[in-house]
C-alpha cells in the first residue's frame, strides 16, 4: 500500500497589537479558482483557522513531493474580514491593499506589514483596453516582478494608435504589472496596475494576498502585520434640558482615567476639557437641535490610544471639585470612532 503525508509548504500568520497574542483571528482567505487548480495540479492543499492560512505539499514514504515544484508558481487568494477588525486597523488611501512575498525588487519577504505603499493599484481584466491623448504616448512596455531573474522583467512594448491614442493589452497571466508609457515627446511615465480576470470579479475583497513559489522552496513562514489605529478619546457630555438636580457646573467636571500595571493600556493619561473645532460645533448644534439639550461640554483624551484585548482601563467622571458620578463607558472595537455620548 502506497503510502503518503502532507508537509507544510507555506504559512502565513496575521498579526495585530489588539490582541494579547498578537494574533489576528478574524480573516478570510479566499482562494481564486485558478490558484485551486494550481494546488491540485502540484499536490498541494491549503488549510485556513483563526487568521493562518498554511498551504501542504503532499509527499510520499522517503519524503519526496508526489509531484515535484519545477517552475515558478503565482498563487493569488481574496482577503476578507469576518468582523469588526478594520474599525481597530489603520488604513490607507482607499482602504484596499495588495500583499505579496515578492518584492518589487525579484526577493521575497517574509514579514509583510500593511502601510501606504501596500494600496491597491487600478485592476482592469487580462484583455484591457488604454486610451490616453492621441499623440502623447507611443507605445507601453509591460514589466512584471519576477524572482528570477530579479526585478522588473520586461513582458512586452505595444505601440499606441497615432489617431486614436488607444492600446489593447491581452496578457496570459494574471498578476502585478508596471505599465511604463513612452512619450511621444520624449521620456517615460510609469504606472502600476493588477491585470486579472478572475480578480476582478473579486470586487469586495479587502486585500489581495498574493504568494510566488519557486523550485526548491519548502515550510516558507511569512506574516502579514497590520497597523493598530490610535485615536484621541472624546467624551461628549450631554447636559438636557429637563435635567433634574442641581445646575451643572462645567468648570467643575473632570474626567479621570487609570489603569492598573497588569493592563496593556497606559497606566495615565490626561483626558481634558476643551472648545470644539468648527465641525465638532456643527455636530454639537446637530445634537441641540431639537431643542431638548441644553448644552454639550466636550472632553478629549491630550494623547492618541490604541486600543487593546484583556483589561481595560477604567474612566471616571466628577463633578463638583472631585464628587464622583461614576465610571463611565469608554470605546471598544466595535465603534467606528472613538466617541462616547454620555448623559449627565
Amino acid at each position: 500500500m502506497l503510502h503518503f503525508k502532507y508537509t507544510p509548504l507555506v504559512s502565513l500568520e496575521i498579526k495585530h497589537a489588539f490582541y494579547s497574542n498578537a494574533h489576528a483571528t478574524d480573516v478570510l482567505f479566499i482562494p481564486t479558482p485558478s490558484a485551486l487548480a494550481v494546488l491540485d495540479a502540484y499536490g498541494m492543499k491549503f488549510k485556513q483557522s483563526d487568521g493562518n492560512l498554511k498551504i501542504y505539499l503532499k509527499r510520499d514514504e522517503a519524503g519526496d513531493p508526489f509531484v515535484q515544484l519545477d517552475t515558478v508558481i503565482d498563487l493569488f487568494f481574496g482577503m476578507r474580514i469576518k468582523t469588526d477588525l478594520l474599525n481597530i486597523t489603520q488604513s490607507f488611501g482607499k482602504g484596499r491593499y495588495w500583499f505579496s512575498n515578492l518584492k518589487e525588487d525579484g526577493t521575497y519577504q517574509q514579514q509583510l506589514v500593511l502601510s501606504a505603499t501596500n494600496e491597491l493599484p487600478d485592476m482592469a481584466g487580462q484583455q484591457t483596453m488604454l486610451n490616453f491623448p492621441a499623440g502623447t504616448v507611443d507605445s507601453v512596455t509591460l514589466k512584471r516582478p519576477a524572482a528570477n531573474p530579479s526585478g522588473w522583467v520586461t513582458v512586452g512594448t505595444n505601440a499606441v494608435d497615432k489617431n486614436s491614442g488607444a492600446i489593447k493589452i491581452v496578457l496570459a497571466d494574471p498578476g502585478l504589472y508596471l505599465l511604463e508609457k513612452n512619450l511621444t515627446g520624449g521620456g517615460t511615465a510609469t504606472a502600476k496596475m493588477v491585470l486579472s480576470d478572475e480578480l476582478m470579479k473579486q470586487s469586495n475583497n479587502w486585500a489581495i494576498l498574493h504568494l510566488q513559489l519557486k523550485p526548491g522552496d519548502d515550510n516558507l513562514v511569512f506574516s502579514l502585520t497590520l497597523g493598530a489605529r490610535a485615536s484621541k478619546w472624546q467624551y461628549y457630555l450631554v447636559e438636557p434640558v429637563d435635567r433634574g438636580g442641581a445646575k451643572v457646573d462645567p468648570t467643575k467636571l473632570t474626567i479621570a482615567y487609570s489603569a492598573s500595571n497588569s493592563s496593556r493600556y497606559p497606566p495615565n493619561v490626561d483626558i481634558q476639557k476643551r472648545s470644539p473645532f468648527p465641525t465638532e460645533k456643527a455636530y454639537i448644534d446637530g445634537l441641540k437641535a431639537d431643542g431638548k439639550i441644553k448644552e454639550v461640554y466636550l472632553f478629549e483624551s491630550l494623547i492618541p490610544i490604541v486600543l487593546a484585548d484583556g483589561e481595560q482601563p477604567v474612566v471616571k467622571l466628577n463633578k463638583d471639585a472631585g464628587v464622583e458620578v461614576g465610571p463611565i463607558a469608554i470605546p471598544d472595537r466595535s465603534m467606528k470612532n472613538t466617541t462616547i455620548i454620555y448623559k449627565l
